[in-house]
């Protein structure tokens, strides 16, 4: 298992890039409880990321939905 004990003063951790594994996030939940963890996608072709989702304590990790200003 990681540790994520150096990060305690961690307030949000954004994730984006390749698919959060639930287990990933339920843990970095259980070490780090005050800190809220977000998941953002984007299309591969440009570094943006369009949609966002709170999977702070979720056993339920998708995409989320469009962030405003933008579509999907």
């Amino acid at each position: 298992a990681q540790s994520f004990t150096q990060l305690r003063s961690l307030r949000w951790l954004l994730t984006s890039g390749e698919a959060l594994p639930t287990a990933v996030a339920l843990e970095a939940h259980a070490q780090l409880p005050d800190t809220r963890i977000h998941n953002l996608y984007g299309p591969t072709e440009a570094a943006v990321d369009v949609t966002d989702v709170d999977v702070t304590g979720s056993d339920n990790v998708t995409i989320g939905k469009p962030i405003s200003n933008t579509t999907t």
